[in-house]
């Protein structure tokens, strides 16, 4: 939402909208709809409800204020709540950091202008998930839980068209690539695709992880690398705000038969 105020003309108005194509560019296209003209409200709403860096129990947000010296009313529930009815925080600040939200959660949120004697409507609502809690380590896992699609708190990535991880079941068969079964259990991680071009990359990242209970933390986990056109898998690490890359890299097929022992 976008306001103009028009206070400095009086009388007969027109309104025109120009748009400006870029250069080089056939993807143009410039939209507008609900166009109103009518009386500023003594409170007026904010605009431009945006949001950023959502974590496990937070997200920031900022907006554009139209009241000099005014109190927002930030409001967040589950998807769909009826505004009234959720949590509110209240700020004179924007940006602002918007704290103790409930992990694993889709929620919407609203904003409006608190003028003292009124209010003005809510803007919004934006919507937004949360992440997964951080996993107090020790941290087990044999991906029984996973469905078809990367879940259970885990999250994937693609750079390219079409090698990407997914979770599949053993089929106890003997193909060109890829394991008779799994390490343990009945599921696994692979990174695969029929059609893949080089150099595209599948990232698979764990939850987050809290390893300070223990003294020395040790990754520990098995591979299986068998095909003809096996390109390599590299161990990336994030703490402390960044990535550290290539710890560790293994390249090219490690095993030589879908009958081999994961190593």
């Amino acid at each position: 939402e976008h306001l103009v105020d028009l206070s400095n003309y009086s009388n007969e108005i027109r309104v025109r909208f120009r748009a400006i194509s870029a250069e080089n560019s056939s993807y143009n296209e410039i939209d507008i709809d609900a166009i109103h003209i009518q009386e500023k409200p003594d409170c007026p709403s904010p605009t431009r409800l945006s949001y950023s860096n959502v974590t496990y129990n937070s997200v920031d947000l900022s907006w554009v204020s139209n009241q000099q010296s005014a109190t927002y009313i930030i409001e967040y529930g589950d998807t769909n709540f009826t505004p009234g009815t959720g949590t509110s925080q209240t700020t004179q600040n924007t940006p602002f950091t918007l704290i103790g939200l409930p992990s694993d959660r889709e929620l919407d949120i609203y904003i409006k202008t608190d003028c003292s004697t009124s209010e003005s409507e809510n803007i919004g609502p934006i919507n937004i998930k949360t992440l997964c809690a951080p996993v107090t380590a020790p941290f087990i896992y044999d991906v029984e839980n996973q469905s078809y699609d990367i879940s259970d708190c885990w999250s994937s990535s693609y750079q390219g068209n079409y090698y990407r991880w997914q979770p599949l079941n053993t089929n106890n068969s003997n193909d060109h690539t890829g394991p008779f079964s799994a390490r343990s259990g009945r599921k696994y991680f692979s990174a695969f695709s029929n059609s893949t071009n080089p150099n595209e990359q599948a990232i698979l990242s764990t939850p987050l992880i809290d390893v300070s209970q223990i003294s020395s933390p040790l990754l520990n986990f098995f591979t299986f690398m068998h095909g003809n056109n096996i390109g390599h898998l590299s161990i990336d690490v994030f703490a402390n705000g960044s990535w550290d890359n290539d710890i560790l890299t293994i390249d090219g097929a490690q095993q030589n038969s879908a009958m081999d022992a994961w190593k």
